[in-house]
Parts: structure tokens; C-alpha cells; sequence
């Protein structure tokens, strides 16, 4: 199942990627928060991981990294296993499109109830994409060209 949504932010595809990728964006940006979130050192480099509690137990794995363009995380979940890619593009109106795609693999339960399933999962990562946008607008906002999170 395929679910996708795009949001505008003024920041720079560099400056977005950064803080949508950064912990702290991730904590600010994901539905239901992100409690115990952990990253490696190296995060978000290609192989690093990230893991976190939002109603179950959530860990990434960084597959592809093409930043600040592009980056393809698998996501183990308690749905299933999903493939999500984050896209940076810049557009000619100097604003930047983030887009975050969702491609899941429900198991048990869920791929009985994928319709009603993908119905969320569309406001979900409609909802992240959308707070990914105001969190890079709120750094251009402030003057910030770099990501801080207590800035």
C-alpha cells in the first residue's frame, strides 16, 4: 500500500531535510510523539538506525541516503515493514516541497483491515508532512540557516 503527501516550507531543501531528520524534528513531527527515542551516532547515515514507542515499537534503518535531494529509511513497526522515503526538492518559487511516501507491507491483523488502514495512514503522513513544513518555517522564521532545536 502506497500513501503519500507533500507540504511547502521556506526553508532550503538542505536546511528542511536537516530538521526533519534531526531527533528532535522526528520527536516534533511524528503523530502520537516519539517517547524514547533513540538514533545512532551517525545518524542519518546509510545503514544507522533510529528507534522510538508511539503506540508500539518503531525502528528505522537508513537504506538510501541522497541528501540533502533524498533519503529511504525500512521501518520495522507493529503493522508491518514500510519503506519511507523523504524528498527535498526546491522549487522556483524559492520555497522547498518536502514529500514523505509511505510504502507498506501490513502483516496479521492489518491486511484484513488495510482499507480502513490506509485511511489513516494517509492522515498520518499528511499530518507529518505538514508539521516537518512548519518546523523548518518556524528556523527561517527565526533567522536560523542551520538546525538547532532549542534555537
Amino acid at each position: 500500500m502506497h500513501v503519500e503527501s507533500t507540504s511547502r516550507t521556506k526553508a532550503p531543501p538542505r536546511l528542511a531535510g536537516d530538521i526533519a531528520l534531526s531527533p528532535d524534528g522526528i520527536r516534533r513531527t511524528l503523530t502520537g510523539g516519539a517517547r524514547g527515542l533513540q538514533a545512532d551516532a551517525a545518524w542519518p547515515a546509510i545503514g544507522s538506525h533510529m528507534s522510538w514507542r508511539a503506540g508500539g515499537r518503531f525502528k528505522a534503518t537508513v537504506v538510501e541516503n541522497a541528501l540533502p535531494d533524498r533519503i529511504v529509511m525500512e521501518v520495522a513497526t507493529p503493522a508491518g515493514r514500510s519503506r519511507m522515503t523523504h524528498t527535498f526538492v526546491a522549487a522556483p518559487d524559492g520555497m522547498t516541497h518536502i514529500t514523505t511516501s509511505l510504502d507498506v507491507e501490513p502483516e496479521g491483523v492489518m491486511r484484513a483491515i488495510a482499507p480502513a488502514w490506509r485511511f489513516v495512514l494517509e492522515r498520518i503522513v499528511e499530518r507529518e508532512a505538514r508539521m516537518a513544513a512548519k518546523i523548518a518555517d518556524e528556523a527561517v522564521d527565526r533567522g536560523s540557516s542551520s538546525w538547532r532545536p532549542d534555537a
